[in-house]
């Protein structure tokens, strides 16, 4: 068995030396602690493989920098990305998150339910996602911590009654600062954004104006948002923008219900990660941004 650390892209060197480790997680936990020691290495600058896992850690901070950090209105970001035997549709995203709940039953930040079952109200921090038929995790700061910890037990999962190989896994970290810019960012939903509950929907069904579905969605966006940041402690003194007037709609469902979602590409002032998810459902992979690409 060999580990390859490579910095940068396209360019790697295999370690001499074998391994003799019992298990994956003895393996992580040593050739994490190997990276700590070099001081000059971040989070982009290096990966280490190890089989069929890529595994990018995080950037070398004590506890009083990392509190410094999150002052600064950044957070911690943790990505997993799963390819399994066969492609996923984005639909599967629920039942992605029902086998992590009970693989992982005694981690309440995988399921958002208390020792009763009772539903807990908070904005998820472990959101589970399909991208181009590709299996997604996304932890925010307890959340990453969390993914970090479990991610290399997972060597196979099941979507309904089919169990489901992990072919390639690969996790990464960074911090990610959330700052209001001066210029719009264009980002775009990949999976539907449910905007709107019972009350809003109606009004937006009945008002047939672009112009004020068009506010309406702006608003809601903004109130969305909003909500994140708040959730993670973050508060802006700057008024955010956005326009969502390329926004499409079509019919979806969530539980069996009828709903609208919006998908395509929308604007807005504000830095967010990749793969955050705005809206309701979020947890079940609704709502999933990606940033588009600067010309």
């Amino acid at each position: 068995m060999q580990n390859v650390i490579a910095s940068g892209i396209g360019s790697a060197k295999k370690s001499e030396s074998k391994c003799d480790l019992q298990t994956r997680k003895e393996d992580h936990q040593q050739t994490t602690k190997a990276v700590g020691n070099k001081k000059n290495l971040g989070r982009t600058g290096i990966f280490i493989i190890h089989q069929n896992k890529v595994y990018r850690p995080p950037i070398v901070t004590n506890h009083s920098q990392q509190i410094s950090m999150q002052q600064e209105q950044s957070i911690q970001i943790a990505r997993l990305r799963l390819r399994l035997e066969r492609p996923l549709r984005s639909g599967e995203a629920p039942a992605l998150r029902g086998f992590f709940g009970r693989k992982f039953e005694d981690e309440v930040l995988m399921h958002n339910h208390g020792p009763n079952d009772e539903l807990i109200y908070q904005y998820p921090k472990i959101q589970f996602k399909i991208v181009d038929s590709i299996a997604y995790l996304l932890g925010i700061n307890e959340g990453a911590d969390l993914l970090e910890t479990l991610w290399l037990a997972i060597d196979q999962t099941k979507i309904g009654e089919q169990e489901l190989k992990v072919l390639d896994a690969q996790f990464d970290w960074e911090n990610q600062n959330i700052e209001v810019v001066t210029a719009m960012i264009e980002y775009q939903f990949v999976n539907p954004w449910l905007a709107l509950n019972q009350k809003n929907f109606q009004e937006y069904s009945e008002n047939e104006s672009r112009s004020y579905r068009i506010d309406k969605l702006n608003r809601t966006l903004i109130g969305n948002i909003l909500s994140f940041c708040k959730s993670m402690g973050i508060f802006l003194q700057d008024r955010i923008e956005a326009d969502c007037s390329k926004l499409t709609s079509f019919n979806t469902t969530l539980k069996g219900q009828s709903m609208i979602g919006f998908v395509g590409t929308f604007q807005t002032s504000i830095i967010l990660p990749d793969l955050l998810g705005l809206g309701k459902s979020v947890s079940r992979g609704f709502g999933t941004l990606l940033r588009k690409a600067r010309a």
